[in-house]
């Protein structure tokens, strides 16, 4: 990537999460399944406050629970309990608080 669109793309990514109110949650890791060999996917879900509820885009009013995809190459530990924080602005985006614990 070029550098100068990369720096440009930092600096848009401090500046909003600068600006953004984060809620702190617990979600949930769960049905972590091997997609092929050294890649799995899981699933994160997490509660949303009622006042952060907000519309889909197909017009659906979604006031949680939230559950997100991730795909890596370690799988982590199924129904684990994690804290995690989100946007309250933009309450698909989070970010987890706590380490994942991983499988051996």
């Amino acid at each position: 990537m070029n550098r100068k669109i990369m720096i440009m793309f930092l600096i848009v990514l401090i500046s909003l999460t600068s600006f953004c109110k984060w809620i702190e949650t617990t979600g949930e890791i769960t049905g972590v399944e091997q997609i092929e060999e050294g890649y799995y996917g899981y699933s994160v879900t997490y509660d949303i406050d009622k006042i952060h509820a907000f519309y889909n885009f197909e017009g659906e009013l979604i006031e949680g629970p939230i559950t997100s995809m991730i795909f890596t190459d370690s799988p982590p530990i199924d129904n684990q309990k994690i804290k995690l924080k989100y946007d309250s602005e933009e309450p698909a985006f989070f970010e987890f608080i706590d380490d994942i614990k991983w499988q051996n």
